[in-house]
């Protein structure tokens, strides 16, 4: 999925001085040692900052085409040779490479770290090792779902407490923008935009820290989708409490002729809405419940959470549009969405 960005999206921090007087790691000639290290492991694989893991080239070649490719192409061992085992330098950081090899060699954890899931995504694609690719598709579908729901908030704010993923933040929604583009994944964008969308431009164009300490940053392209959603999701808000704003009550309370006290309520209510308007664009939150909540007669409760949950409802299926992406949206319950590509908007 070529969008056209330069190929490098994500920078290191300097490794902070406290963590450098920390004892260094054992090593065999030169080559510090990472995790997993096998004492019988036949191929040491080194990642771009030097760490070293010895695994077994078979369980590589077996779940990994490119690997498989890559060995076949070397028969004879390699120029670097440490313990008897050939050495392959690898441009993939050593934390990726540690939770790759990690889930390839002791695999069956049902929740992991979102560093984890994302280093799955990111080395699953590259070396075509599919079935852990579509592990971290699956868990990160979770809380970047392509299927509306009430929990949706809970699954986008990384709260959902039945998540497969362990410490999701609202902010790694800057390093699934960049992965969904780099990886293929278009599916996982609107929802994610959707999360950066609730935050200030400030915060947008400074980034995201990670907790392995990479500054994960948006493109200008991101930025312009980001700024076309705000908008939109800011009159979606805006029309699912638009009753309280122009203080209507239901027909079917006018009609009755009885004294309730929706009118005095909504009143109560237009201070509040007219700041949510200026200041919220959480278009798919449950407002229907809020509503439901507001000691409103039966006949305004019914009238206006279905108004809500219809606007809500148009939000969801406008979600792609309003963010400049030309994919399927929603995406049928039958279809994979790692199968699916994105044809880029210009």
């Amino acid at each position: 999925m070529d969008d056209g960005r330069p190929a490098k999206r994500v920078k290191l921090e300097e490794t902070p001085t406290e963590l450098k007087t920390e004892p260094p790691p054992a090593s065999v000639q030169g080559i510090p040692q990472g995790e997993p290290w096998l004492e019988d492991g036949n191929v040491i694989l080194v990642a771009q900052d030097g760490t070293g893991f010895r695994v077994f080239q078979s369980v590589l070649s077996k779940n990994s085409a490119v690997f498989r490719e890559m060995f076949a192409a070397s028969r004879l061992p390699t120029s670097e040779v440490v313990e008897g085992c050939s050495v392959y330098r690898l441009s993939d950081t050593g934390s990726d490479l540690h939770h790759v090899l990690q889930a390839l060699f002791d695999s069956g954890a049902t929740k992991l770290p979102f560093s984890s899931v994302a280093a799955m995504l990111r080395i699953g694609s590259k070396y075509l090792i599919e079935h852990l690719r579509e592990d971290a598709i699956q868990r990160l579908r979770e809380n970047f779902p392509n299927q509306l729901s009430l929990d949706i908030k809970a699954r986008l704010h990384g709260t959902f407490q039945n998540g497969v993923i362990t410490d999701l933040s609202l902010q790694d929604s800057f390093t699934v923008v960049s992965l969904a583009w780099e990886c293929n994944v278009p599916q996982l964008l609107p929802t994610a935009y959707y999360n950066l969308a609730q935050m200030s431009m400030d915060v947008l164009i400074s980034g995201h820290v990670d907790s392995e300490g990479r500054i994960w940053e948006l493109s200008k392209d991101d930025l312009k989708r980001i700024a076309k959603g705000q908008a939109h999701l800011r009159r979606s808000v805006a029309a699912q409490v638009k009753f309280v704003l122009f203080m209507e009550t239901s027909s079917a309370c006018l009609a009755s002729g009885v004294d309730r006290p929706c009118w005095g309520i909504i009143c109560g209510l237009r201070e509040l809405c007219f700041s949510l308007i200026n200041t919220c664009l959480g278009a798919l939150n449950p407002w229907h419940i809020w509503i439901a909540n507001q000691k409103l007669c039966a006949d305004c409760t019914k009238h206006f959470s279905d108004q809500s949950v219809a606007e809500r409802t148009k939000a969801w299926s406008m979600l792609a549009k309003w963010f400049d992406l030309d994919i399927e949206w929603p995406v049928p319950a039958t279809i994979q969405i790692s199968a699916i590509s994105a044809t880029r908007t210009q």
